[in-house]
Order: structure tokens, then sequence, then C-alpha cells
């Protein structure tokens, strides 16, 4: 047995050809994939064979793959041929470049923003902007201050504010498929730099009795217990500032002095503060099957050490990793870590796709 291989796309006319010898002259008879035996000549439908012997497939269709046999036979013997065909469409599921999922910061009084949906296709897709509230906006629609514009599928939010946070999800259509895209709008926040309380005790002994006096960084001289802001001068001779920042660095200086002296004790002080970064996340896209377990870890650094939670996407708050024991369809949405301390946020987004 002979074997070829024919690769064609939809709706094309194909010609496939089957030459035999022999004495005497071979009968061909052709059998399609699905067992159908085709005489020569045979004249039929979509499928004929020519008095030579050639099978002819008209508007080939995707259930035409398969393998064609062509059988010649006499009475002293047979030979056959084998052509493999594979149909190819000449449409294409949209696509998107990655990621397929962005997070965006809102500020309180924000400029306009412009949300790209641009996916590839044939035919060309079209697109359908969903909005955080359900609503589905079609291309050339306006509303309020959301417009879809004509053509490229961008969406057009005017003067962005903290109440168009959540997630647009934007729909490209054809023919073969869709395929989405999701943009998670989040309010932005300022940092806020607050951390610990440091105390730097100044013990002297001597007789008689030693007076202390703390010299700050910035040159201020404390020479009894006193609160000044957040720098206080305790009874027992300890300088504590609270709620440190990195304003606070500098070097305190504690002299103890009595009648026969004085001795001088410096702190060196350096502020450490690192706002988070989240170090390892789930990706963009998470897929995962229905009734499978799913474990979302999130690590971040930072200094102060930054605390872990999750927001779902019915915007519920939860702390740590998070695991999903057994998910199922409406579970699907952005799963948003946020890592967070006293200097700063950082957040990664995973949009969970349940099959």
């Amino acid at each position: 047995m002979s074997f070829l291989f024919h690769y064609t796309v939809y709706y094309q006319t194909l010609l496939l050809d089957c030459k035999a010898e022999g004495m005497p002259e071979p009968q061909i008879t052709w059998t399609t994939p699905y067992g159908m035996s085709l005489p020569t000549p045979y004249l039929g439908g979509r499928f004929q064979v020519h008095r030579n012997g050639t099978l002819e497939l008209r508007g080939i269709r995707k259930t035409d793959e398969g393998r064609f046999l062509c059988i010649a036979k006499n009475y002293l013997g047979e030979a056959s041929l084998a052509v493999d065909l594979e149909v190819a469409s000449l449409d294409e599921k949209p696509s998107f470049p990655v990621p397929k999922t962005e997070v965006l910061s809102l500020e309180a009084d924000g400029d306009d923003i412009s949300l790209e949906c641009r996916a590839t296709g044939k035919p060309k897709p079209e697109f359908l902007w969903i909005l955080p509230n359900g609503t589905a906006m079609s291309p050339g629609m306006k509303l309020q201050w959301f417009f879809h514009y004509l053509g490229n599928g961008t969406l057009h939010i005017m003067q962005t504010g903290v109440i168009d946070k959540g997630v647009y999800q934007c729909l490209a259509k054809n023919v073969a498929g869709q395929a989405e895209k999701c943009y998670a709008l989040e309010p932005g926040q300022k940092p806020h730099i607050r951390s610990t309380t440091l105390n730097m005790p100044c013990n002297a002994d001597g007789c008689p009795q030693a007076t202390i006096i703390w010299t700050l960084p910035n040159g201020l001289v404390l020479d009894k217990s006193q609160v000044i802001g957040r720098v206080t001068y305790l009874s027992n001779g300890t300088l504590q500032v609270k709620e440190t920042s990195e304003f606070d660095r500098g070097s305190y200086t504690c002299k103890a002095t009595n009648t026969f002296g004085s001795s001088t004790l410096s702190y060196p002080v350096s502020v450490m503060v690192f706002p988070p970064q989240i170090t390892h996340a789930p990706p963009s896209i998470t897929r995962v099957n229905r009734g499978s377990p799913v474990i979302l870890n999130c690590i971040a650094a930072g200094i102060p050490k930054p605390d872990i939670s999750w927001t779902l996407p019915g915007r519920t708050t939860l702390e740590g990793n998070l695991v999903i024991k057994d998910p199922g369809l409406m579970n699907s949405g952005i799963y948003k870590c946020n890592a967070r301390n006293a200097v700063g946020t950082d957040f990664k987004a995973t949009y969970l796709k349940v099959i």
C-alpha cells in the first residue's frame, strides 16, 4: 500500500488521482473515511469518480477529513493507495496578546482612560464590552461617561474616579469562536509611612547622680522629661521615638554629667523601610478543572514584613494563601493578591478560569 497526504481548506475542490496499470485493465474503487464505496465511474453529489479513476471532492468540509482508499483490482490481484486528508478552516478564533488580564490604578479625580481591546481573528472580530454592573456596550454606544468606539473596540472612560472601580470585560467574537480580555480598575492609595516605636536607654552610674541630656539629629537638646511630637524623654533617661520613619535617621547622643565629669553615648539610627514587592504570585490566567482543588500562593518582600490578603470576585477579602477545595464555574473571576505594610502596598491579579 502507498500513502499520500493532502492538506486543503474549506470549500475547495480537490482531485485525488489513482493511476493503475495491469492486464487485464484493473477496476478502480474508492472508499471514503466513513466506509462509503465509490466505483468507477461514479456520479454522486459532492463526490465523483471520473472514468480515469480520479476522485473529485467538491465543497470540502471538516467532516471530510480522514483516509480515502483507492483499490485497483483485476482477477490476478490488487493494489491500493491511501490518501490522508486534513481540512483546515479559513476562519480563526479571536485571540488577544498577553496579558489577558490587566490591573490598573484609579485616582480620586483622575484623567480620562482608554481600555484597548485589540484582538486578531478571521473574519475580523466584533467587540462587546461588559461593565462592572453587567451592562453590555456594543460598538458606537455611549452611556454616561463611557463610550465604546466603533471599529477598534476601545472603551473610553471620561474623568475616572473610585466609583469606576471593578472588572471591565471585553469580548471579541466571530464565527470561529470568542475570546475575552479583562481590566481590573482598583483605587490607588498614597503610601503613609508609619512604623514601630524606638527606645534608646541611657543608664548612667555615678555619685552624685548624673544629669542626662539628649541631643537629637536636628540639633534639638532635651534636658528633662518632656514630650515633643513623637519624641519622649522618659523619667528613667530613655529617649523614645514613636512611629519611626525615614526622617528619624541620624545620630542621637546621650550625655551624662555630674560634678566629676561627663560621658557620652551615641545611637546611630538607620530606619529601614521598604514598600511591599510581590515576588511570587499566580500567572495572569490560572486554569483549573471543576472539582480539582486549587491553591493560590502569594509571597511578598518588604520591611516591615507585609501582610497578605486576597480580594475575591465578590469583593470578599481573606487573609493568607487562598485555597479553593471544590471549584465550580461560579468561582471563575479575578482574584487579587494584596501585600501591605506601613510603607505602602503592592498587588497582583490572576483570572481564575474554571473549565
